[in-house]
């Protein structure tokens, strides 16, 4: 039998309409499923908490301006809802994306303050960009397309210089960068906004690769080349290396509530706050019997007679299919194991001999519930997984409420 013929011989109970009248009983029986729309997932974002984490990195970096990084859909909570709610704190200059589509998409919602590009783009692009007023990171001569911009729109173009310093992805090597500064500032069609570098977050070697920023800073002045604002240190940065915070902070993961490495979250220097929760509703409760099996190749058997819940969540969404047996959800303010396997769409919990848990209750996967909360530091670790790849693979498809 193919397994999905296995699955729907396996046992599974009856649909029913109106569930939300249907309750789960201690002693036995099944619990009809409840209705098909309005279960969710869905991710919350808590607005105050994205202001907590900005006032908690802007004290520590002194009142530097704060270039807050919202690539990768900011970090799976939402580029434009929360670029929308950014926008409005005094220490945000402006936002850092990495794809010309993100900053697109920003310029299209509304965003007004200034958004730098990270990605090396083509003419084509760089027009396109620069005639919507998105500044682009430039690490190669492209002065003659920038000459023809300047000369169509009437002033100079802003950029920023993205110099190489050592971490090696991207970016004019910083040995030459100087002739490079040169041939862009010789024509007047640009203006230097800032000069950039990415730290290798190792270190000792963090604070050679600050120097070598600071000496092509200097060389340039000297020549009469302004380079803008110096900036270099992301939310690692703002942590380990205050050397790096120059003339402005290009924050990330720190924002959202979340600290980049172990050390930074044992230390807790920074009261970060989580503004993430993954929930959905109890889709159907229905209790097993012993023998009973779930999930392909039977991966939970039970021994005696046990509640589950359904959960409409699954790894398509970003839950990481490695939760089965490793993490647990809050329901009703008591956390369950998640068990068997996780699917594209469903995980399962179990609930124990006897629940209250029904169907159209909330879970939380990640978040909080009275005073009990699933951290995404916790989830990433008993996942294997770094939380920026646990945020960063939320899906785009969910819903997100701004709350």
């Amino acid at each position: 039998m193919h397994r999905r013929g296995f699955v729907a011989a396996a046992g599974a109970v009856p649909l029913a309409a109106a569930a939300f009248s249907s309750q789960s009983t201690a002693s036995g029986g099944s619990v009809p499923t409840a209705g098909a729309s309005g279960f969710g997932p869905w991710l919350e974002i808590d607005r105050r908490r994205l202001s907590w984490n900005i006032d908690q990195v802007s004290s520590r970096i002194q009142g530097r301006p704060i270039l807050a990084v919202v690539k990768n859909n900011a970090y799976g909570h939402g580029a434009v809802g929360t670029a929308g709610h950014l926008e409005s704190l005094k220490a945000i200059w402006g936002f850092a994306v990495f794809k010309p589509s993100e900053a697109l998409e920003l310029r299209d919602a509304g965003i007004r303050k200034p958004v730098l590009i990270f990605s090396a783009v083509n003419d084509r692009q760089l027009e396109e960009l620069v005639v919507r007023e998105i500044t682009p990171s430039i690490f190669s001569d492209q002065s003659a397309v920038l000459r023809r911009l300047a000369e169509k729109l009437g002033r100079p173009v802003p950029v920023h210089l993205y110099v190489d310093t050592g971490l090696g992805r991207q970016g004019v090597p910083y040995h030459r960068a100087l002739p490079l500064a040169e041939k862009l500032a010789e024509s007047k069609a640009i203006r230097f906004d800032g000069v950039l570098t990415a730290l290798t977050e190792d270190t000792e070697f963090d604070l050679e690769q600050v120097r070598r920023l600071q000496e092509l800073h200097d060389r340039a002045a000297r020549r009469g080349i302004d380079l803008g604002r110096r900036h270099a240190a992301s939310s690692s940065g703002v942590f380990h290396c205050p050397q790096g915070y120059l003339e402005m902070v290009r924050p990330g993961i720190a924002i959202y509530g979340c600290y980049p490495d172990d050390a930074s979250l044992k230390g807790k220097e920074l009261n970060l706050k989580p503004a993430l929760s993954l929930k959905a509703k109890v889709v159907q409760v229905k209790r097993l019997r012993a023998g009973d099996s779930l999930q392909y190749h039977r991966a939970y058997r039970t021994e005696q007679p046990v509640w589950i819940a359904t959960l409409p969540v699954g790894y398509s969404d970003g839950w990481p299919s490695s939760s089965a047996n490793a993490c647990k959800v809050l329901i009703r303010g008591r956390e369950y194991p998640v068990v068997a396997s996780v699917t594209s769409n469903h995980t399962l919990v179990e609930l124990g001999p006897k629940t209250k848990v029904r169907a159209g209750d909330t879970a939380v996967l990640i978040g909080i519930a009275g005073n009990r909360q699933i951290s995404p530091h916790r989830v990433a670790k008993e996942t294997g997984k770094s939380v920026y790849s646990l945020l960063i693979g939320m899906s785009p498809l969910l819903p997100r409420r701004y709350v």
